[in-house]
């Protein structure tokens, strides 16, 4: 005990503190990795779903599939719409957005066996019928109108993609 005391040398103390500044340094890494594993990842995707669920505002994304339209409220969850009178055949041809925040409205159109339909939706989720054709219907947007023709002749128009004005009734 005595040789212990009166050893001056101080090799014990050293090797105590470099375990010790490896251990705080290995330490903060891997608190470090932890804390951006939750923060960019597990908590802002988790934070991200949870906001998806309790959204109550009128910022919604739709975007065109072949098959379907999808909504979303953040830009990584998606869901499937249900469009009125639309079936397993039907394809989506066209998605067009008239209007920006609370009096935004989309219309599409999707062809199917039975013909061809346009539908439009004030919140991006539920779709009421415009227009029906036996074969096909098309949309152009133009600077202040949207238009909407009818394989048979029909044209109609629209500034609010609501209410709807004929332009032609010529049938062929």
């Amino acid at each position: 005990m005595k040789k212990v005391l009166s050893d001056k040398s101080g090799a014990g103390y050293i090797n105590a503190v470099v375990k010790i500044i490896i251990a705080v340094i290995v330490g903060a890494a891997i608190l470090t990795g932890i804390y951006l594993l939750f923060n960019n990842g597990i908590l802002l995707k988790t934070n991200n779903q949870i906001k998806a669920m309790m959204y109550t505002g009128t910022d919604i994304q739709l975007r065109k599939g072949t098959k379907t339209v999808e909504y979303s409220y953040d830009g990584e969850t998606w869901k499937s719409c249900t469009v009125t009178g639309m079936d397993s055949s039907a394809t989506i041809s066209s998605l067009v957005t008239m209007g920006e925040g609370e009096s935004t409205v989309w219309v599409i159109v999707y062809k199917s066996s039975s013909g061809a339909r346009a539908c439009s939706s004030t919140n991006g989720i539920d779709w009421i019928p415009i227009y029906y054709d036996a074969s096909n219907i098309t949309l152009s947007k133009g600077s202040t109108y949207l238009y909407l023709n009818c394989n048979d002749g029909r044209q109609y128009r629209t500034t609010d993609g609501i209410t709807w004005q004929m332009t032609s009734t010529k049938r062929y």
